[in-house]
């Protein structure tokens, strides 16, 4: 997922590349939706049952997941577009290899030394006692199912998709094939992910969002334009989904039989809103320096900012006790966003300033 994989052929092979600086910006607000989604459901969870149970602590959470649940789907839609765009012409050797150094090994490494260490406000950093034998049982449980940090169920997820992706790019390659690549696409809104829990109904769920990814990039000027075409149903699908999830939330319902309804009004939601975000992004094409950042630290901020919005966020609950109100729990959780992302980005700009390149198989690329 490094930086450079975002390039477009603008001449005959072996010529030079010019970056699509609009899809580098998209990362940018994939990781902003994903830690604020965090940040922000954390200050609100650690309130006392009171202020979460009230009007506003309903509403504050309601709207929460409403605006930024999901924003994993926007990371694996991109997986796709650059697998298409970028990575598919380097050859299958190239694409695996650079999925395990970029994304594998830095989940190992950090699993690893999440099962050594453990941290709390009052002990600080401190080793985990535990036998040889039981060390290596949890590191096995916690690499399979994505429960080293909260946020590692989506590394093996994206793994099944990585392995998948030969099958994605068959249903593609010829016309006869490509009402099963809709099915794909479509499927998830019938599947329902099962939340953090690794299962073959996330996979199927990201499936979807990573099938459309590839099948943007197969043609992407061309698809694009579609996409440009189809803005007013883009939009009113956007409009429909949305009111559909606060219609949700309002009347606490949610599943019907085995179908989240709100999972499924998710993913019609956060896709057409990833398609509307990509077309304005590339209309308004141009290098900022802060999305450039934050795009650039994107993954490893990923990697990284959960664990440092539990550090913050348990001390801030520990030494001043925790929201009293909805607005407090609003400000804390807008602090937590801006340390999580920050301090991310800050790990993550040092790392790579000392180790080079060598420092993705720590954080991640």
């Amino acid at each position: 997922m490094a930086r450079a994989a975002f390039q477009r052929k603008t001449a005959p092979a072996g010529a030079k590349t010019e970056q699509i600086f609009h899809l580098h910006a998209f990362r940018a607000f994939a990781i902003i939706s994903i830690v604020a989604v965090h940040a922000l459901s954390f200050g609100i969870n650690i309130a006392p049952h009171a202020v979460k149970a009230s009007d506003g602590g309903v509403i504050l959470n309601g709207a929460t997941q409403a605006l930024f649940h999901g924003g994993t789907l926007y990371f694996a839609m991109i997986s796709g577009i650059l697998f298409s765009v970028a990575l598919k012409a380097r050859g299958w050797r190239k694409f695996f290899s650079g999925k395990i150094s970029n994304v594998l090994a830095p989940y190992f490494i950090i699993t690893l030394l999440m099962e050594v260490f453990e941290w709390s406000p009052t002990k600080g950093l401190f080793v985990v006692e535990q036998s040889l034998g039981d060390f290596a049982a949890n590191v096995a449980s916690d690499l399979l199912n994505g429960t080293g940090s909260f946020q590692f169920w989506y590394i093996p997820v994206l793994a099944a998709l990585y392995l998948l992706t030969p099958a994605v790019d068959w249903t593609l390659r010829e016309r006869s094939r490509k009402p099963l690549a809709i099915l794909l696409v479509l499927l998830p809104i019938l599947v329902t992910r099962t939340g953090s829990d690794v299962s073959a109904q996330s996979v199927i769920y990201f499936l979807g969002a990573y099938t459309l990814g590839v099948w943007l990039g197969s043609n992407y000027e061309a698809s694009m334009a579609i996409v440009r075409a189809r803005r007013a149903g883009l939009f009113i699908a956007f409009l429909l989904s949305s009111a559909a999830i606060g219609g949700l939330f309002l009347v606490g319902a949610d599943y019907l039989g085995p179908i989240s309804a709100r999972e499924s009004a998710y993913y019609i939601q956060k896709g057409s809103l990833a398609l509307l975000v990509l077309d304005w992004l590339k209309s308004n094409e141009s290098r900022t320096k802060l999305l450039d950042t934050v795009a650039t630290h994107s993954f490893p901020t990923y990697f990284m900012h959960v664990s440092i919005i539990n550090i913050v966020g348990r001390s801030a609950r520990v030494y001043f006790g925790p929201p009293e109100s909805v607005l407090a729990a609003i400000a804390l959780g807008l602090v937590l966003f801006a340390v999580g992302l920050g301090v991310s980005i800050f790990i993550s700009m040092g790392m790579k300033r000392l180790l080079g390149r060598r420092s993705r198989w720590l954080i991640g690329a």
